[in-house]
């Protein structure tokens, strides 16, 4: 799977009449884009009390990087250009060949979920390869047990464009759900290695949390930021 992730802010302030702009035109265009799997977009929340500096973001998920690449290339793509440049800024992109760990076999057009994505690096004491092998091994294997935990998907970063080594996104039905979940016993085996070796994650950030809409399919905020991790939260519906 190839995933595009972007968050951005509105040109304008009058940010009723841009989510009406955002949600029946540009992401009415966007759901359209040949090989597309899967669209989440919704509001970004705050994380450990700090307030996010972009208002919304989307994920895109489609069956390869060439199938991404083929629909970018579309008769779609210059009224949605035209359309970002319109009523988007501040665009951040992140794209990356996605691993899934937890498909969303339950997933609904419309449906309202929770999705909160992390962005990471490892801690290197034992060097990457050791690091990445407990990540993929020991890490995923916890984390794909939380209760409730709907979809989960990982991935490395390009360097080029992002200044974090992985990417995770995580979905649950609702903030209540991830809170439940991070609250079990099950929250302890999974976050106690984040602060020492067996994580081996140095910086990360949360780059969405939030309850969102799928269309084809998108996360409100941590309760507590870990150290070293990036977090951006959101509300709203999966689009498809």
């Amino acid at each position: 799977m190839f995933v595009n992730f972007v968050a951005f802010n509105f040109q304008s302030s009058d940010i009723e009449a841009e989510e009406r702009n955002y949600l029946g035109h540009h992401v009415g265009l966007a759901k359209q884009m040949p090989g597309l799997k899967f669209y989440y977009t919704g509001r970004t929340m705050p994380v450990g009390g700090v307030k996010p500096d972009v208002f919304r973001a989307a994920i895109l998920g489609y069956e390869n990087a060439e199938i991404a690449a083929a629909g970018a290339k579309s008769d779609l793509m210059p009224p949605l250009r035209a359309d970002t440049q319109a009523h988007l800024k501040d665009l951040r992109y992140r794209a990356f060949d996605a691993e899934t760990i937890v498909p969303f076999d339950s997933r609904k057009q419309h449906q309202s979920c929770f999705v909160m994505a992390a962005e990471f690096d490892f801690e290197q004491s034992a060097g990457n390869e050791a690091a990445e092998r407990h990540y993929l091994e020991v890490h995923t294997h916890i984390a794909r047990r939380l209760p409730g935990l709907r979809n989960y998907v990982i991935g490395k970063l390009d360097p080029k464009n992002a200044d974090r080594h992985r990417i995770a996104i995580l979905t649950f039905d609702s903030l209540e759900a991830f809170r439940d979940a991070y609250r079990s016993t099950r929250r302890r085996r999974f976050a106690t290695p984040a602060s020492g070796a067996s994580t081996r994650a140095s910086r990360s950030s949360v780059q969405l949390a939030g309850n969102v809409k799928i269309d084809l399919t998108l996360p409100r905020p941590v309760e507590a930021a870990a150290p070293g991790i990036d977090y951006r939260c959101c509300r709203g519906p999966l689009e498809s």
